[in-house]
């Protein structure tokens, strides 16, 4: 276990931040959030018509000619292209030669999106939403931090923010392993009671023990490497939605009705199963299609 994981790990489960001598900034309760929250919003309705939103600074963008169409369309297409990129990079893991070029395909696709999201929301802190959300973790410091320096300590937190991959290898090191296996609750505490970060810990905890136990389980270097797993889980989701899209489609059809079921495209134990639900007189003519659609 690295000093940067363990050191994390002991900050997650405290739920602090040390911050200059005696200080520390403690991540934020339910409580926190909702205040910070109630200020947010109440900014939002106030100065509605008065401060550029996220969409009209877009537009200003557009204007200026610092984003075009082209990038708003990319940057929507990106998340799909970036996970079906993971899946592809999860199903040519074996082949050393694909799997790199799978890589930095998925790093140069990350890299993009990162690049555009710099530009579109450049000035995103002059916009409603900008100044709302700058309000609402102003809110929150005072309760996270009793120091003087408020403005400091909140550059500090947002500075030193854990990442989702820090968490998932938290929820995969061997210390962690060890003090979560002592408790089928190691926290202790309720999920609304636990920060932001002790429940990711707890949800990525529970994702991998869970898929050690499952029928696909595809072994320890795939569950390592958060993109290749990233792929594995989009896969098993995509075949997991197929399958009972299949059962649903089937189990829709309804026997003793004059209709004719029927999939072409079906194997020899599937088109039993349809033929099923015709009626007699509607068999012959099934079996016809059927058999045209074999040869």
């Amino acid at each position: 276990m690295t000093v940067s994981v363990e050191s994390d790990l002991y900050r997650i489960l405290s739920g602090k931040l040390p911050f200059g001598e005696g200080f520390h900034i403690v991540d934020p309760s339910f409580r926190i959030k909702k205040l910070g929250r109630k200020l947010y919003d109440e900014i939002l309705d106030f100065y509605e018509d008065d401060i550029l939103d996220d969409r009209q600074m877009q537009i200003m963008l557009m204007e200026y000619g610092m984003w075009t169409s082209n990038d708003e369309k990319k940057i929507k297409d990106l998340p799909k292209i970036i996970e079906n990129a993971k899946v592809q990079y999860y199903k040519q893991y074996s082949d050393p030669v694909k799997r790199k070029e799978n890589l930095n395909f998925v790093k140069m696709n990350i890299k993009e999106i990162t690049r555009l999201s710099n530009i579109r929301y450049k000035y995103q802190y002059i916009t409603l939403e900008g100044i709302a959300s700058s309000a609402m973790w102003i809110e929150m410091i005072n309760h996270m931090y009793t120091g003087q320096d408020k403005l400091s300590a909140l550059s500090y937190y947002h500075n030193n923010s854990l990442s989702c991959e820090d968490i998932r290898e938290i929820a995969l090191s061997d210390e962690w392993a060890v003090y979560s296996a002592l408790s089928k609750t190691p926290l202790s505490k309720s999920p609304i009671r636990m920060t932001d970060y002790q429940r990711r810990l707890l949800s990525w905890t529970n994702v991998y023990r869970n898929v050690r136990t499952h029928p696909d389980f595809p072994g320890d270097t795939i569950m390592a490497d958060h993109l290749a797993f990233d792929g594995w889980m989009t896969a098993l989701n995509r075949k997991e939605k197929a399958e009972k899209s299949r059962k649903v489609e089937i189990g829709g059809l309804k026997p003793n009705t004059r209709n004719v079921f029927f999939i072409g495209q079906a194997n020899e134990e599937e088109f039993n199963e349809i033929m099923s639900f015709n009626e007699p007189e509607a068999l012959r003519m099934v079996k016809g299609a059927y058999e045209t659609s074999r040869s």
